[in-house]
């Protein structure tokens, strides 16, 4: 499903991957494409969150500081 959104619906290779994925999955297809879309919907793939707390991503994942670039480094 993920390799699917590289693809445009109409592409054969969008149809190609349907046809796959729905042979693997069977009658379960329609619950796990739509989970599948649910997670989707959650996810956050832009690094402005970050930029604009002026955090790191280890600073929020962590909540710990994070020594400057040049200390990890070893300057």
């Amino acid at each position: 499903m993920w390799k699917q959104l590289g693809y445009s619906y109409a592409s054969a290779e969008y149809n190609h991957l349907e046809a796959e994925i729905g042979t693997s999955l069977g009658f379960g297809y329609d619950d796990i494409h739509q989970k599948f879309k649910a997670i989707l919907n959650k996810t956050v793939r832009a690094s402005s969150i970050v930029e604009r707390i002026g955090k790191s991503p280890i600073e929020l994942l962590t909540g710990m500081k994070c020594p400057s670039v040049l200390a990890l480094l070893g300057y």
